[in-house]
């Protein structure tokens, strides 16, 4: 039987011990003023615990619904201490935890591990992205340096960072500039020329702040040290732990990089904050995070042939 030992602190070891307990921490951020039925908004329900986790009943429409149902632990197998202890390793580590060490700390395939930490980093991508930059704001443009990885040996990536007095950066956000021919982000320029930085501005912060270095094109001169120095550590965090990225999950390791950041100096406890994301954020299946959903199966499209 797993047990949360491995690596973690008192605090969370005995707030989470059981099955149950998880399960509570996760009905809390889901429903924190109580029970809500997803169809009418009623606020009692029935108990179910015929499942392996609780299935809730509204007693006005009799719509059943399961605690992981519009989170994106949704359809998982995996039990949810499982997947709070791969919370609590991605928000108190001091580096990164990669897939392989998180498969042999909770005994899990290193596919299912791999899922579960690209699951969160979504959780957390999708949630983040809703806070918005504010006050003063530098923006500018450094490189993400893959040292492990001989085809994508470094990136673009657009800085931005709410400072406070003394330049101190209270928050901050990237997003890497795409190479020649990608699309993804079709605002931006390629890697090879001045990225266009509207977008960008306009994505990640708040109209009524003070954008220094926020227009057109970036100006050299009012390029900020600081954060160009984040970047250069989370290059190194990065590669000690997954050594070389390429660009296709770079956004979601940066990210995930900046939300340990982030929860600290919003004096937020991260671990808690995540399983409110984990709690909030509909699930991503594989083929979506691969980018090759699947196929209709061949008898349905025999089917669809016959009916056609």
């Amino acid at each position: 039987m797993f047990k949360m030992t491995c690596g973690t602190d008192n605090s969370f070891t005995e707030l989470y011990q059981t099955e149950a307990d998880c399960a509570a921490a996760l009905y809390c951020a889901k429903w924190p003023e109580g029970f809500r039925c997803p169809r009418c908004g009623h606020h009692s329900a029935y108990t179910l615990q015929t499942r392996r986790l609780p299935l809730y009943e509204c007693t006005a429409c009799h719509r059943q619904t399961s605690l992981t149902a519009g989170t994106v632990m949704e359809g998982s197998r995996t039990p949810l201490l499982k997947w709070f202890f791969a919370i609590y390793s991605i928000c108190h580590s001091s580096a990164s935890i990669n897939a392989i060490k998180l498969a042999g700390l909770i005994q899990v395939t290193y596919k299912t591990a791999w899922l579960i930490l690209h699951k969160l980093r979504h959780a957390i991508t999708t949630a983040e992205s809703q806070i918005r930059l504010s006050n003063v704001v530098r923006v500018d443009c450094s490189r993400f340096y893959s040292l492990y990885n001989v085809k994508h040996q470094n990136h673009r990536v657009l800085l931005a960072a709410q400072t406070s007095t003394g330049d101190h950066i209270v928050q901050f956000k990237s997003e890497p500039v795409p190479a020649a021919g990608e699309t993804q982000f079709p605002y931006l320029q390629t890697a090879y020329v001045q990225p266009d930085v509207k977008q960008f501005v306009h994505r990640y912060i708040d109209p009524s702040a003070t954008v220094i270095n926020g227009g057109h094109q970036l100006v050299y001169q009012l390029r900020f040290w600081p954060l160009r120095q984040v970047l250069k550590q989370a290059s190194s965090t990065l590669n000690d732990a997954y050594h070389g990225l390429g660009t296709k999950y770079l956004h979601a390791y940066l990210n995930e990089y900046a939300f340990r950041i982030n929860a600290v100096e919003r004096e937020e406890l991260p671990a808690p904050t995540l399983i409110s994301y984990c709690s909030r954020v509909p699930v991503i299946t594989y083929p979506q995070l691969i980018g090759k959903e699947r196929a209709p199966s061949l008898r349905v499209y025999n089917v669809m042939q016959a009916t056609a």
